[in-house]
């Protein structure tokens, strides 16, 4: 099972986290990019 985890710092300093966990049908990829389409256009090319 995933689950993607994500740490937020709103403005007044407060942290929060956000758990989601993953369908059966779904899986969670982390890419660097500059870009929405530069981020599918790495996924694409990594598998």
């Amino acid at each position: 099972m995933q689950y993607l985890i994500t740490k937020v710092t709103d403005s007044t300093g407060y942290p929060f986290t956000h758990v989601t966990k993953a369908r059966e049908n779904e899986t969670f990829i982390v890419v660097d990019a500059e870009s929405k389409e530069e981020a599918i256009k790495r996924m694409e090319s990594d598998r």
